[in-house]
């Protein structure tokens, strides 16, 4: 079996083409038909001597990493990285434009590979699921959060370890603590939750089958990247609030889709709805179930081969 079946990031590519994947820069690169460099940006560096010497048969696709917002300042690496790609591929639509203003070479959205059926094998029937709803971000939390405080439910989240290294010794200072799991309480507090659950954060098969059983998920998150957590829901049947800027919440959950992480209110609202009204929720649910088609891994595969001319 190839690697990364059950994931929903960015190596999902390797199952999907039952491909190599490695971290670095191997070193018989060249021996490849196509490559998918991965933008993290300390790679960026190696990944532009590779491109720039590959041979002439080799295909080159650069894949977007992160947020848009992550793009506002772009280094001469990378835009010369961009530059020398055959595709540039975007992971959310509403980016499309503006990365082609940083290149001269090709910019489609071609999306990662989801895993649709892998994922939607852990959805938990309604009447089995608990009164919670799952915060989703993992940062910028805080619009997420005001919206839970309002609902009569238990907010559900998952937090990062803390280790032990140096790096985080002022943190654990800070905190009076050398507890790996301080965050556990100190990120409940500091977002005035009283009624809440909160575990470390889990391997993703896990977190599926645990927060499958949520009544709601809350993800108003701010950035242009890939919503994972709407794929997730939307696979899991699980209603969402979910911005705009999240790319799929507008075509998998519409009615649960607020324009920005400041519409509190209308959150709220929709959020109340959904919890009261059946016939609403299962709506919301099995619209955005099946429109999950463009985003499985025979779809994504065929959209890169399209643009990339293979």
């Amino acid at each position: 079996m190839a690697p990364f079946r059950e994931t929903n990031g960015i190596e999902a590519w390797v199952y999907a083409l039952q491909g190599d994947y490695s971290s670095a820069i191997p070193p018989n690169i060249q021996e490849y038909d196509m490559v998918l460099g991965n933008l993290n940006p300390w790679l960026i560096s190696n990944l532009l001597q590779a491109a720039q010497a590959r041979p002439s048969h080799q295909k080159w696709v650069s894949l977007i990493e992160g947020a848009g917002e992550d793009y506002f300042e772009v280094s001469p690496d990378l835009r010369s990285l961009l530059n020398a790609s055959d595709l540039v591929a975007a992971i959310n639509t509403r980016t499309v434009d503006f990365l082609r203003s940083l290149t001269t070479s090709p910019v489609e959205w071609i999306g990662i590979p989801y895993p649709v059926e892998t994922i939607a094998s852990r959805s938990v029937p309604f009447d089995k699921r608990v009164s919670e709803v799952l915060i989703c971000p993992r940062s910028n939390r805080e619009p997420s959060a005001a919206v839970a405080r309002q609902l009569d439910l238990t907010a559900r989240l998952y937090v990062p370890k803390v280790s032990r290294k140096l790096s985080n010794l002022k943190r654990l200072v800070n905190n009076k603590s050398t507890r790996s799991d301080i965050y556990t309480t100190t990120i409940p507090k500091a977002l005035g939750l009283s009624n809440y659950v909160a575990e470390l954060e889990r391997e993703l098969p896990e977190f599926w089958s645990e927060a499958a059983h949520c009544q709601l998920w809350i993800n108003l998150d701010p950035r242009h990247t890939w919503g994972r957590f709407v794929l997730d829901a939307a696979a899991l049947r699980v209603p969402i609030i979910a911005t705009a800027s999240t790319d799929h919440a507008t075509r998998l959950f519409p009615e649960a889709t607020v324009q920005d992480c400041f519409q509190i209110s209308q959150a709220v609202e929709i959020a109340r709805r959904l919890l009261t009204d059946g016939e609403f929720q299962l709506e919301v649910t099995e619209h955005a179930f099946q429109q999950l088609d463009i985003y499985r891994p025979e779809a994504c595969k065929a959209r890169l081969f399209e643009h990339i001319g293979l």
